[in-house]
């Protein structure tokens, strides 16, 4: 159930009978504590998926952080998640250490990666990123 309307006496009541019959609820105007779950706005550039919220508190607030957040994070940082899942499991056998994983973790997002992939110069990030790896990597 959401209760969505703009008078708090009716959400909370919404509220109230919702969890009478044991149903979840979200009371969106941000003012009560009647609610089991609340809605997020979703950037979704698979595999990345970003969920923001402001707990109701401002719904313009949550479109305009949506817009900014997803001029922020193009096309580069989905390329770039693909890649670090691709080597995830590799790292974790290879590097016992988590302090060299993530050392090696913190040379690649360090990099110039992120602005190579920017420029549309793949195949350049491609290159640093096997690069990075293979220096990061027991021998």
């Amino acid at each position: 159930v959401i209760a969505t309307t703009d008078n708090a006496r009716v959400n909370q009541t919404v509220a109230q009978d919702a969890h009478r019959i044991r149903a979840w609820i979200n009371v969106v105007d941000g003012t009560s504590d009647e609610s089991d779950f609340s809605n997020m706005a979703i950037l979704n550039q698979p595999p990345l998926t970003i969920a923001l919220s402001t707990n109701g508190a401002s719904p313009a607030l949550l479109h305009h952080l949506k817009a900014e957040i997803g001029s922020a994070i193009g096309d580069e940082y989905a390329i770039l998640a693909d890649w670090l899942g691709e080597i995830r499991q590799p790292v974790k056998t290879e590097i016992y250490e988590q302090a060299e994983r993530k050392n090696l973790y913190q040379q690649i997002l360090e990099s110039e990666i992120i602005t190579l992939l920017r420029q549309g110069k793949r195949d350049d990030a491609r290159h640093i990123f096997q690069q990075i790896l293979a220096e990061g990597m027991p021998q």
